[in-house]
Protein backbone atom coordinates (compact mmCIF):
# COMPACT_ATOMS: atom_id res chain seq x y z
CA UNK A 1 0.00 0.00 0.00
CA UNK A 2 2.51 2.27 0.95
CA UNK A 3 4.23 1.93 -2.76
CA UNK A 4 0.50 2.72 -4.24
CA UNK A 5 0.09 6.01 -1.66
CA UNK A 6 3.36 7.78 -2.81
CA UNK A 7 2.74 6.74 -6.53
CA UNK A 8 -0.80 8.46 -6.21
CA UNK A 9 1.26 11.51 -4.39
CA UNK A 10 3.64 12.05 -6.85
CA UNK A 11 1.02 11.49 -9.81
CA UNK A 12 -0.83 14.55 -8.57
CA UNK A 13 -0.43 18.27 -9.92
CA UNK A 14 0.58 21.32 -8.31
CA UNK A 15 -2.85 21.95 -7.17
CA UNK A 16 -3.57 18.29 -6.16
CA UNK A 17 -0.45 18.44 -4.08
CA UNK A 18 -1.61 21.35 -2.07
CA UNK A 19 -4.82 20.22 -1.89
CA UNK A 20 -3.47 17.39 -0.36
CA UNK A 21 -1.42 19.13 2.04
CA UNK A 22 -4.47 21.16 3.36
CA UNK A 23 -6.52 18.18 3.37
CA UNK A 24 -3.81 15.84 5.66
CA UNK A 25 -2.67 18.71 8.03
CA UNK A 26 -4.15 21.67 7.20
CA UNK A 27 -1.73 23.82 6.40
CA UNK A 28 2.43 23.18 4.80
CA UNK A 29 3.27 20.40 8.37
CA UNK A 30 4.44 16.77 7.78
CA UNK A 31 1.89 14.22 9.36
CA UNK A 32 2.11 10.53 9.73
CA UNK A 33 0.09 8.03 8.11
CA UNK A 34 -1.48 5.05 9.96
CA UNK A 35 -3.37 2.51 8.18
CA UNK A 36 -7.32 2.12 9.93
CA UNK A 37 -10.75 1.10 8.36
CA UNK A 38 -11.41 -1.02 5.35
CA UNK A 39 -11.23 -0.56 1.73
CA UNK A 40 -14.95 1.18 1.47
CA UNK A 41 -13.69 3.77 3.33
CA UNK A 42 -12.46 7.22 2.39
CA UNK A 43 -8.96 8.49 3.85
CA UNK A 44 -9.86 10.57 6.65
CA UNK A 45 -7.31 13.41 8.51
CA UNK A 46 -6.83 14.65 12.13
CA UNK A 47 -5.24 17.74 11.59
CA UNK A 48 -5.14 18.58 15.03
CA UNK A 49 -2.93 15.67 15.44
CA UNK A 50 -1.57 15.98 11.53
CA UNK A 51 -2.43 12.36 11.30
CA UNK A 52 -3.56 11.10 7.93
CA UNK A 53 -5.75 7.41 8.53
CA UNK A 54 -5.64 5.78 5.02
CA UNK A 55 -7.06 2.52 4.69
CA UNK A 56 -5.77 -0.68 3.47
CA UNK A 57 -6.59 -0.30 -0.85
CA UNK A 58 -6.10 -3.11 -2.94
CA UNK A 59 -4.56 -1.07 -5.34
CA UNK A 60 -3.05 2.16 -6.78
CA UNK A 61 -6.26 3.09 -8.82
CA UNK A 62 -8.11 2.59 -5.82
CA UNK A 63 -6.10 4.07 -3.40
CA UNK A 64 -5.81 7.41 -5.62
CA UNK A 65 -9.91 7.39 -6.74
CA UNK A 66 -10.60 7.38 -2.92
CA UNK A 67 -8.09 9.86 -2.11
CA UNK A 68 -9.19 12.83 -4.26
CA UNK A 69 -12.50 12.37 -3.45
CA UNK A 70 -12.16 12.62 0.66
CA UNK A 71 -9.85 15.42 -0.34
CA UNK A 72 -12.68 17.40 -2.60
CA UNK A 73 -15.29 16.63 -0.17
CA UNK A 74 -13.33 17.66 2.93
CA UNK A 75 -13.22 21.42 1.24
CA UNK A 76 -16.58 21.51 1.99
CA UNK A 77 -16.01 21.12 5.97
CA UNK A 78 -12.97 23.86 6.69
CA UNK A 79 -12.46 23.54 10.25
CA UNK A 80 -13.74 20.29 11.36
CA UNK A 81 -11.53 17.63 12.23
Amino acid sequence: MDLYFFKAIGSFNTEERTRFLQFGSSGPQLFTIETWGDRTKLPRAHTCFNRLDLPPYENYQELRQKLVQAMEMSEAFEGVD
